[in-house]
């Protein structure tokens, strides 16, 4: 299975989160739901290759630990990289990366991680 929002493969022992995405319900790595805030907190999340024994239905895995400081400087790195100024982007990637970058500052607030925008623009763990 793929990940709808950026096609990369879901393999065995990949966590996803399954959305209500426009008529259906779509599959979404847990990389791109915790970026894009489609992730809230109690939410199921999936491993694939695990399904019950009885239902055949994919078991939940435990999302408690996902919040954590790890998890900020990653989402503070993918923030800046998605701000770059060096990079050349077309106007629809730019406002993409826009987009993104908003979410991220979202995220980072409900996570309560302090951070702080130096003299660059770039975002820093505080």
């Amino acid at each position: 299975m793929f990940c709808y929002e950026c096609d990369r493969c879901i393999g065995t022992g990949s966590r996803y989160v399954v959305i209500l995405y426009g008529s259906g319900r779509e599959i979404i790595c847990l990389g791109c739901a915790v970026q894009m805030d489609w992730h809230s907190h109690g939410q199921p999340v999936y491993v694939a290759g695990q399904e019950c024994r009885t239902c055949g239905e994919p078991t939940c895995h435990d999302c408690g630990g996902i919040k954590s400081r790890a998890e900020a400087g990653c989402l503070v790195g993918r923030h800046n990289r998605a701000t770059a100024p060096y990079v050349l982007r077309s106007d629809h990637e730019h406002k993409r990366m826009a987009q993104l970058a908003r979410a991220i500052r979202h995220r980072l607030d409900r996570l309560g991680a302090r951070t702080r925008e130096t003299e660059s623009g770039r975002l820093v763990l505080a």
